[in-house]
Protein backbone atom coordinates (compact mmCIF):
# COMPACT_ATOMS: atom_id res chain seq x y z
CA UNK A 1 0.00 0.00 0.00
CA UNK A 2 1.04 3.58 -0.66
CA UNK A 3 0.43 4.92 2.84
CA UNK A 4 2.55 2.30 4.71
CA UNK A 5 5.41 2.86 2.26
CA UNK A 6 5.26 6.62 2.70
CA UNK A 7 5.11 6.21 6.50
CA UNK A 8 8.34 4.19 6.28
CA UNK A 9 10.13 6.55 3.88
CA UNK A 10 8.93 9.92 5.14
CA UNK A 11 11.64 10.38 7.81
CA UNK A 12 14.38 9.38 5.36
CA UNK A 13 13.83 11.33 2.12
CA UNK A 14 12.77 14.74 0.82
CA UNK A 15 10.54 13.58 -2.04
CA UNK A 16 8.62 10.39 -2.76
CA UNK A 17 7.51 9.35 -6.23
CA UNK A 18 4.03 7.84 -6.31
CA UNK A 19 3.76 5.33 -9.16
CA UNK A 20 0.02 5.02 -9.72
CA UNK A 21 -1.89 2.62 -11.93
CA UNK A 22 -5.41 1.67 -12.89
CA UNK A 23 -5.74 -1.62 -14.79
CA UNK A 24 -8.26 -4.38 -15.28
CA UNK A 25 -5.67 -7.02 -14.38
CA UNK A 26 -4.20 -5.50 -11.23
CA UNK A 27 -6.91 -3.09 -10.13
CA UNK A 28 -6.15 0.45 -8.99
CA UNK A 29 -3.89 1.98 -6.40
CA UNK A 30 -5.23 5.52 -6.74
CA UNK A 31 -5.45 6.92 -3.20
CA UNK A 32 -8.93 7.62 -1.85
CA UNK A 33 -9.70 10.90 0.01
CA UNK A 34 -8.79 9.42 3.40
CA UNK A 35 -5.44 8.20 2.09
CA UNK A 36 -4.77 11.54 0.45
CA UNK A 37 -5.47 13.29 3.74
CA UNK A 38 -3.02 10.96 5.51
CA UNK A 39 -0.38 11.48 2.80
CA UNK A 40 -0.79 15.24 3.09
CA UNK A 41 -0.34 15.11 6.88
CA UNK A 42 2.82 13.03 6.45
CA UNK A 43 4.18 15.54 3.94
CA UNK A 44 3.52 18.43 6.32
CA UNK A 45 4.96 16.57 9.30
CA UNK A 46 8.19 15.59 7.51
CA UNK A 47 8.49 18.54 5.12
CA UNK A 48 8.52 16.33 2.05
CA UNK A 49 7.03 16.60 -1.41
CA UNK A 50 5.50 14.10 -3.80
CA UNK A 51 6.20 13.40 -7.43
CA UNK A 52 3.48 11.54 -9.33
CA UNK A 53 4.21 9.21 -12.25
CA UNK A 54 1.28 9.11 -14.66
CA UNK A 55 0.10 5.56 -15.45
CA UNK A 56 0.15 5.35 -19.26
CA UNK A 57 2.27 6.86 -22.03
CA UNK A 58 0.29 9.87 -23.21
CA UNK A 59 -1.24 9.58 -26.66
CA UNK A 60 -3.69 11.95 -28.31
CA UNK A 61 -5.73 9.22 -29.99
CA UNK A 62 -5.41 5.62 -31.24
CA UNK A 63 -4.90 6.73 -34.83
CA UNK A 64 -2.21 9.43 -34.82
CA UNK A 65 -3.31 10.51 -38.31
CA UNK A 66 -6.97 10.94 -37.31
CA UNK A 67 -8.05 14.45 -38.22
CA UNK A 68 -5.73 17.22 -39.30
CA UNK A 69 -4.20 18.51 -36.08
CA UNK A 70 -2.79 21.58 -37.81
CA UNK A 71 -6.29 22.51 -38.96
CA UNK A 72 -7.78 21.85 -35.54
CA UNK A 73 -9.79 18.79 -36.57
CA UNK A 74 -10.59 16.61 -33.52
CA UNK A 75 -9.53 12.96 -33.45
CA UNK A 76 -12.22 10.29 -33.57
CA UNK A 77 -11.65 9.56 -29.87
CA UNK A 78 -9.09 10.69 -27.33
CA UNK A 79 -6.82 7.97 -26.02
CA UNK A 80 -7.52 6.27 -22.69
CA UNK A 81 -4.11 7.44 -21.46
CA UNK A 82 -5.45 10.98 -21.24
CA UNK A 83 -8.54 9.89 -19.34
CA UNK A 84 -6.44 8.00 -16.79
CA UNK A 85 -3.91 10.82 -16.53
CA UNK A 86 -6.68 13.22 -15.59
CA UNK A 87 -8.03 10.80 -12.96
CA UNK A 88 -4.60 10.53 -11.35
CA UNK A 89 -4.05 14.29 -11.41
CA UNK A 90 -7.46 14.93 -9.85
CA UNK A 91 -6.96 12.18 -7.25
CA UNK A 92 -3.63 13.68 -6.12
CA UNK A 93 -4.53 17.36 -6.45
CA UNK A 94 -4.61 17.97 -2.68
CA UNK A 95 -1.05 16.63 -2.36
CA UNK A 96 0.19 19.60 -4.42
CA UNK A 97 2.75 17.39 -6.23
CA UNK A 98 6.13 18.90 -7.05
CA UNK A 99 5.95 17.28 -10.49
CA UNK A 100 4.06 14.83 -12.68
CA UNK A 101 6.38 12.58 -14.67
CA UNK A 102 5.05 11.30 -17.99
CA UNK A 103 6.08 9.54 -21.17
CA UNK A 104 4.85 10.45 -24.63
CA UNK A 105 3.68 7.32 -26.43
CA UNK A 106 6.30 6.49 -29.05
CA UNK A 107 5.05 3.16 -30.36
CA UNK A 108 5.45 4.41 -33.94
CA UNK A 109 9.21 4.49 -33.38
CA UNK A 110 9.57 0.88 -32.25
CA UNK A 111 9.60 -0.66 -35.72
CA UNK A 112 12.65 -1.42 -37.88
CA UNK A 113 14.82 1.64 -38.22
CA UNK A 114 13.20 3.52 -35.35
CA UNK A 115 12.69 7.22 -36.01
CA UNK A 116 14.95 7.06 -39.06
CA UNK A 117 12.63 4.49 -40.62
CA UNK A 118 9.65 6.87 -40.65
CA UNK A 119 8.65 9.44 -43.22
CA UNK A 120 9.22 13.02 -42.02
CA UNK A 121 5.48 13.69 -42.23
CA UNK A 122 4.77 10.79 -39.87
CA UNK A 123 7.22 12.25 -37.34
CA UNK A 124 5.67 15.69 -37.75
CA UNK A 125 2.19 14.26 -37.17
CA UNK A 126 3.38 12.46 -34.05
CA UNK A 127 4.94 15.65 -32.73
CA UNK A 128 1.75 17.60 -33.38
CA UNK A 129 -0.39 15.03 -31.60
CA UNK A 130 2.10 14.92 -28.71
CA UNK A 131 1.86 18.68 -28.45
CA UNK A 132 -1.93 18.51 -28.29
CA UNK A 133 -1.83 15.87 -25.57
CA UNK A 134 0.55 18.00 -23.50
CA UNK A 135 -1.53 21.12 -24.02
CA UNK A 136 -4.63 19.27 -22.83
CA UNK A 137 -2.81 17.90 -19.79
CA UNK A 138 -1.40 21.33 -18.98
CA UNK A 139 -4.93 22.51 -18.29
CA UNK A 140 -5.34 19.94 -15.51
CA UNK A 141 -2.41 21.11 -13.38
CA UNK A 142 -1.75 24.36 -11.55
CA UNK A 143 1.37 25.04 -13.61
CA UNK A 144 2.39 23.36 -16.91
CA UNK A 145 5.99 23.41 -15.67
CA UNK A 146 5.01 20.65 -13.27
CA UNK A 147 4.62 18.24 -16.22
CA UNK A 148 7.97 16.53 -16.76
CA UNK A 149 8.39 14.71 -20.08
CA UNK A 150 10.70 11.73 -19.45
CA UNK A 151 13.08 10.17 -21.93
CA UNK A 152 12.78 6.39 -22.35
CA UNK A 153 15.30 3.94 -23.71
CA UNK A 154 13.16 2.69 -26.59
CA UNK A 155 13.54 5.76 -28.79
CA UNK A 156 15.58 8.91 -29.32
CA UNK A 157 14.48 11.76 -27.01
CA UNK A 158 15.45 14.25 -29.68
CA UNK A 159 12.22 13.45 -31.50
CA UNK A 160 10.17 15.13 -28.76
CA UNK A 161 12.67 17.97 -28.23
CA UNK A 162 10.80 20.40 -30.54
CA UNK A 163 7.54 19.67 -28.73
CA UNK A 164 8.99 20.38 -25.29
CA UNK A 165 10.90 23.42 -26.55
CA UNK A 166 7.75 25.19 -27.72
CA UNK A 167 5.61 24.47 -24.63
CA UNK A 168 5.94 25.68 -21.00
CA UNK A 169 6.40 22.10 -19.75
CA UNK A 170 9.43 20.62 -18.02
CA UNK A 171 11.64 17.56 -18.39
CA UNK A 172 12.21 14.47 -16.32
CA UNK A 173 15.67 13.30 -17.29
CA UNK A 174 16.32 9.60 -16.75
CA UNK A 175 20.06 8.94 -16.68
CA UNK A 176 19.65 5.15 -16.67
CA UNK A 177 17.65 5.22 -19.89
CA UNK A 178 20.38 7.30 -21.54
CA UNK A 179 23.03 4.81 -20.40
CA UNK A 180 21.01 1.96 -21.91
CA UNK A 181 21.06 3.87 -25.19
CA UNK A 182 24.83 4.36 -24.79
CA UNK A 183 24.31 8.12 -24.70
CA UNK A 184 26.48 10.41 -22.58
CA UNK A 185 24.05 11.73 -19.94
CA UNK A 186 26.18 14.81 -19.29
CA UNK A 187 25.58 16.15 -22.79
CA UNK A 188 21.84 15.66 -22.35
CA UNK A 189 21.82 17.16 -18.86
CA UNK A 190 23.77 20.22 -19.98
CA UNK A 191 21.31 20.82 -22.79
CA UNK A 192 18.17 20.41 -20.69
CA UNK A 193 19.23 21.38 -17.17
CA UNK A 194 17.27 24.63 -17.27
CA UNK A 195 14.08 22.68 -18.06
CA UNK A 196 14.74 19.70 -15.79
CA UNK A 197 12.29 19.48 -12.88
CA UNK A 198 13.16 15.87 -12.01
CA UNK A 199 16.29 13.79 -12.60
CA UNK A 200 16.20 10.01 -12.17
CA UNK A 201 19.56 8.56 -11.16
CA UNK A 202 19.88 4.83 -11.75
CA UNK A 203 22.37 2.03 -11.71
CA UNK A 204 22.13 -0.63 -14.40
CA UNK A 205 21.47 -4.32 -13.73
CA UNK A 206 21.17 -6.45 -16.86
CA UNK A 207 18.61 -4.61 -19.04
CA UNK A 208 16.75 -3.00 -16.18
CA UNK A 209 17.67 -0.28 -13.72
CA UNK A 210 17.28 0.10 -9.99
CA UNK A 211 17.14 3.26 -7.92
Amino acid sequence: GIVPNVEHLAPLVDDIQLVLFETEEYGSNLPDPQEVARLRRLAEQHELTYTVHLPLDLRWCDDPAAGDAAAGDPPAERHISLTKARRVIEATHDLDPFAYTLHLDGREFLGPGGVAGLEPEAVRQWQENGRRALELGSGWVSDPARLGVENVEAWDPEVFAPVVAELPVARTIDVGHLWLQQVDPMDHLERWVDRARVVHLHGIADRDHAS
